[in-house]
C-alpha cells in the first residue's frame, strides 16, 4: 500500500533523526535490546545491594516476582526491606541498532513513515478526543511535552502507529481523502501493519511503551479467521504488563508516584479491555483478580496538574483540560468491568447452572448501586449537544457508557428467562422469575435503544468506540425474541426498534469488521426463523419464558390503525431486512465489504438465544 508523498519519514537521510545516517542518534532511539549479560548482571547486583543510585536514577525497571522466587532467602533471614520489595529501577541495558537489511525492510513497509504535519495533526487531535476516554493508556500531558517540545520523531514511533490506528476512526472525510486511502478500513490496515511490523522487529525496547502500543493495536479485528486479533493483542498486552508487574503494589519501593500512577493508568486499561472483550466475544478472562493488588485506579491517577499546561500549546492544553474532565467516565468503566467480571463467574461458567438465589440478587444489589452512586458528569440526564457547551465525544461518551450497563443487565437476567420452574418449593429459591427476568432484559434493551437513538438523531453514531458492535450483540438477540413474542403495537414498536440496531450496525461497519460479521450472523438468524422455522434436523423453535400464557402470544389481525402505522415503520412485519440486500449490497466506504467469506460459520442458535455455553468450532 502506497503512502501519499506528503510523508515524514523518521528514516529519512535529511531527518536529524536519521538512524541510517546518524549512527550515534540511532543508539539513542528505541531499538532492538540486544542480550547484554553484563547490564542484567549489573541490575540484579543493585536489587541486592539495593543501592541508592540504582534505585533512584534513571533507568529500566525489574520485577523480581512473588515471594516464593529470588525474595525467598532474604524473607528467611528477615531481611524485610529486599523480601518485601518486588519493584526495581536498574540502570538501562544497552542498544543496539537494527541490521542494515531489517531496517531497509521496515522503511520499504512505511513503518516510520508518520504522515504530514496536517494529516498527523487531526490523527493526534482525534485520538485525543474520541478513542481516549475510553482507553486513557497514554498520558497526555507527558505525550504534548514531548511531542511538542522534543519532535513527533523523538515519541515512539510504534506508539504512534497504534494511536493512528485507532484514530483513524474517527478521521473526517477531508483527512481521509488527504491520506491517500479508499476507506477508512483499508487506512486502518495501513497503520496496523505498520504497527506489527514494528512489533515484529522488536524495534521498541521500553516495555512501558510496549504495553501501551499493543493495548491500541488490540482494537485491530481483520475478519473471523485472524490470528492476530483483538483477543490476541490484548493478551500479549496482559501478558507484559504482569511480567512488568503492573498487577502488583508496588508497596515499600522507591518507584515514583508519577510512575506508579502510570502503571495504574496501564494496568486498569489491561482489566478494562479483559472484561469487556470477555462479555462481547465471549471468551474467558484472563486476569485473575485474586492475583492482583494493586490499588484501583482513581480519577487523580489520570488528572492532570496545572503544571502540565506549562509549555505547551494552547490547542495542547485545551486537549489536556478535556481529558480531565472525562476521567470519571473511565473510572466507572472500570468499576462496571468489575462487576461484569462477577456476572460472567456467576452465570455462565462451563459445567455449571446459572446462579440462583442471593449471588444473583447481590449482582443486582451492585448494579443499582454503581448506578445510584455515578456523578453528575456521568449521567446522562437531559444530556444535549447544547448543554455547557457539551462536546460530541462528551456526548458519545457518557451515553455509551449507560449502553454498556443495560448489556451488563441483559447479560446478568438473560440465563433466568428460560430457567424452568419444576415444583413450588423450586420457585421460592429462585429471586427472579422468567417473567420478571424478561421485563428486566427489555427494559434495559429499550433503554439501550433511546439513548442509541438519540446519538442518531444527532448524527453520532459513527463516533461510537470499537465496544459497540459487541454490545449490539447483546441488546438485538434480546429485541428480536421481544418481536417474536409480541403482538399488535408492541409488534410494530419493537419491529421499528430492530431495524434501528441493525441499521445502526451498518453505519458502523464502515470503521469496524466486526459489524459486518455480526450483520451477516443476525440476517442468517433472523431468515432461518422466518422462513417456516425449518432446519435440517426439525423444526427450531424458540419458546417465550414461562409464564407468558398462549393467550397472550395468539396471532392478531392488526386493525385499520395498525394497518396504516405500518407505512411509517422503518420494517413491516414481512421481514423484508432492508438493511441488508445481498443482491445489491454496495459499500462506499470499503468496497472490499460487497461480499461475505463463505467460510464464515453461524453459532448455534439454541445456544445463542438461550445464553448457554457456545461450544467451539472444529
Amino acid at each position: 500500500m502506497g503512502a501519499p508523498k506528503s510523508v515524514s519519514n523518521i528514516g529519512d537521510p535529511d531527518s536529524a533523526s536519521s538512524l541510517s545516517q546518524n549512527p550515534q542518534l540511532a543508539r539513542d532511539h528505541p531499538s532492538t535490546e540486544v542480550e547484554d549479560f553484563e547490564s542484567n548482571v549489573t541490575g540484579y547486583r543493585n536489587i541486592v545491594e539495593h543501592s541508592s543510585a540504582g534505585a533512584r536514577g534513571s533507568g529500566t525497571h525489574i520485577y523480581v516476582g512473588e515471594a516464593q522466587g529470588f525474595r525467598y532467602i532474604f524473607k528467611a533471614v528477615k531481611d524485610h526491606t529486599i523480601a518485601s520489595t518486588a519493584h526495581y529501577i536498574v540502570p538501562p541495558p544497552n542498544k543496539a541498532i537494527l541490521q542494515p537489511d531489517d531496517y531497509a525492510f521496515l522503511q520499504a513497509k512505511g513503518a516510520f513513515d508518520i504522515e504530514s504535519d496536517e494529516l498527523r495533526g487531526e490523527l493526534i487531535a482525534r485520538y485525543f478526543e474520541y478513542a481516549h476516554p475510553m482507553l486513557p493508556v497514554i498520558d497526555p500531558a507527558v505525550f504534548f511535552h514531548q511531542y511538542e517540545l522534543e519532535g513527533p520523531t523523538r515519541v515512539s514511533t510504534l506508539l504512534l502507529q497504534s494511536m493512528f490506528l485507532v484514530a483513524s476512526s474517527y478521521i473526517s472525510p477531508a483527512g481521509l481523502r488527504r491520506s491517500g486511502a479508499p476507506s477508512i478500513t483499508s487506512l486502518k490496515k495501513r497503520y496496523y501493519l505498520r504497527a506489527k511490523a514494528l512489533y515484529d522487529f522488536d524495534y521498541e525496547a521500553d516495555k512501558t511503551c510496549l504495553v501501551q502500543a499493543l493495548l491500541l493495536m488490540g482494537y485491530w479485528y481483520g475478519n473471523t479467521h485472524d490470528r492476530a486479533d483483538s483477543w490476541h493483542w490484548i493478551g500479549i498486552a496482559t501478558s507484559l504488563s504482569q511480567t512488568l508487574g503492573f498487577h502488583r503494589d508496588p508497596g515499600r519501593s522507591s518507584i515514583p508516584l508519577s510512575q506508579r500512577r502510570l502503571w495504574r493508568r496501564i494496568w486498569s486499561c489491561c482489566f478494562f479491555r479483559d472484561r469487556y472483550v470477555a462479555l462481547g466475544m465471549g471468551r474467558p478472562t484472563r486476569i485473575t483478580a485474586e492475583d492482583c493488588d494493586v490499588p484501583e485506579v482513581v480519577v487523580d491517577d489520570l488528572f492532570a496538574d496545572h503544571l502540565s499546561f506549562l509549555d505547551v500549546s494552547a490547542s495542547a492544553s485545551a486537549t489536556i483540560q478535556k481529558c480531565n474532565q472525562l476521567s470519571p467516565i473511565f473510572v466507572r468503566m472500570v468499576q462496571l468491568a468489575k462487576i461484569i467480571e462477577d456476572v460472567l463467574a456467576c452465570q455462565y461458567r462451563p459445567g455449571k447452572p446459572p446462579a440462583s438465589g442471593p449471588g444473583a440478587q447481590d449482582l443486582d444489589v451492585a448494579l443499582q448501586t454503581w448506578y445510584t452512586h455515578l456523578e453528575p458528569e456521568c449521567r446522562v440526564d437531559g444530556v444535549s449537544l447544547h448543554a455547557d457547551g457539551q462536546s460530541k465525544a462528551e456526548t458519545v461518551t457518557r451515553l455509551f457508557l449507560h449502553v454498556m450497563y443495560h448489556a451488563v443487565v441483559i447479560t446478568l437476567f438473560k440465563p433466568f428467562v428460560f430457567k424452568k420452574e419444576s415444583n413450588h418449593h423450586e420457585a421460592e429459591l429462585v429471586d427472579y422469575s422468567p417473567v420478571v427476568a424478561w421485563d428486566k432484559c427489555v427494559n434495559s434493551a429499550s433503554t439501550a435503544m433511546t439513548l442509541l437513538t438519540h446519538l442518531a438523531e444527532n448524527d453520532l453514531v459513527g463516533y461510537l468506540p470499537p465496544e459497540a458492535p459487541p454490545a449490539l450483540i447483546i441488546i438485538v438477540s434480546i429485541l428480536f425474541l421481544e418481536r417474536l413474542w409480541a403482538t399488535g403495537l408492541k409488534r410494530l414498536l419493537a419491529t421499528q426498534k430492530i431495524d434501528l440496531a441493525m441499521l445502526i450496525l451498518r453505519e458502523l461497519e464502515k470503521k469496524y469488521f466486526a459489524a459486518r460479521f455480526i450483520i451477516a450472523y443476525f440476517t442468517e438468524a433472523f431468515q432461518k426463523i422466518r422462513q417456516g422455522q425449518e432446519v435440517a434436523q426439525g423444526v427450531l423453535r424458540i419458546h417465550p419464558p414461562p409464564g407468558v400464557t398462549a393467550a397472550e402470544l395468539e396471532e392478531e389481525q392488526p386493525s385499520p390503525q395498525e394497518r396504516e402505522m405500518q407505512s411509517f415503520t422503518i420494517e413491516d412485519t414481512s421481514w423484508n431486512l432492508p438493511w441488508l440486500s445481498s443482491a445489491e449490497h454496495n459499500n462506499p466506504v470499503d468496497p472490499s465489504a460487497d461480499w461475505l467469506s463463505p467460510d464464515v460459520s453461524f453459532l448455534d442458535l439454541d445456544a445463542f438465544f438461550l445464553g448457554e455455553q457456545i461450544p467451539q468450532q472444529g
